[in-house]
């Protein structure tokens, strides 16, 4: 261990030396910056207000984690399957970043002995493990760095966890989640076509396809796709994400 690392590792308390092992063991290096991995396991039922309206809980980093998750499998099954188009592609990313790996991965990683959360908040609300994972990214890119996070999620997720290969057989269906989650609760679902520009709006070369997700009367979500298919699904995955995020058990 570097000299600057074990003499800061010194200054911290038994509950931050236990965070910056586990940190420098799965990431193969040590936290600079502590504090922001800290925040990056702080659920929103236990954060405060810290002022102009913000809360210093993971969801901000959440946010910035899920798009630089996003970006290393685009960048990643662009270079994996250069003859497949946009809808190949958008789907297997789905496939790769979806909650229920997510969540798998956060627990083989053991991320949940550090979440701090309200009593029962995990037991009831899975997709906290994965939220919870997206926020590390976050906070190890805003730590390390691009390049770093790339390779991190490289190593520990696309190549050291996935077959991605076999991925393109799995049929992960959020709509038909969706659909059969309903159903089960009685629940007044309805995934609907934007109606404004039925035929989908029009950009430059391509039709885009607009949907929204009601749930009771409530818009849950809206997504966008080059087919209607695509774009139910896009809009159908956001509604899953969002609805688990409320409490919803969908298995």
């Amino acid at each position: 261990m570097p000299v600057r690392s074990a003499l800061k590792q010194l200054t911290l308390n038994p509950e931050e030396q236990k965070l910056f092992k586990f940190i420098r063991n799965i990431t193969g290096t040590p936290p600079r910056n502590l504090e922001v991995y800290k925040q990056a396991f702080r659920h929103s039922s236990v954060s405060q207000d810290i002022g102009h309206g913000a809360r210093n809980s993971n969801e901000r980093l959440e946010f910035l984690g899920d798009a630089i998750l996003s970006a290393v499998a685009a960048n990643f099954l662009f270079k994996k399957f250069p003859y497949r188009d946009e809808g190949f592609l958008t789907e297997m990313r789905s496939k790769i970043v979806s909650r229920n790996n997510l969540n798998h991965l956060a627990g083989k990683m053991g991320l949940d002995q550090f979440i701090d959360a309200g009593k029962d908040v995990i037991k009831h609300n899975r997709s906290v493990l994965g939220n919870t994972l997206e926020a590390f990214l976050g906070a190890f890119f805003l730590d390390k760095g691009y390049i770093a996070t790339e390779k991190f999620i490289m190593k520990r997720f696309i190549e050291g966890f996935m077959d991605v290969d076999a991925l393109e057989d799995v049929d992960i269906s959020h709509k038909s989640t969706l659909l059969n989650w309903a159903n089960r609760e009685r629940r007044i679902l309805k995934i609907d076509f934007i109606i404004p520009q039925a035929d989908g709006e029009e950009k430059p070369g391509k039709r885009y396809h607009n949907v929204v997700v009601t749930l009771d009367g409530r818009q849950i979500s809206t997504g966008m796709g080059l087919s209607k298919k695509e774009a139910s699904e896009n809009a159908a995955m956001r509604a899953v994400k969002q609805l688990e995020e409320e409490g919803v058990v969908f298995n």
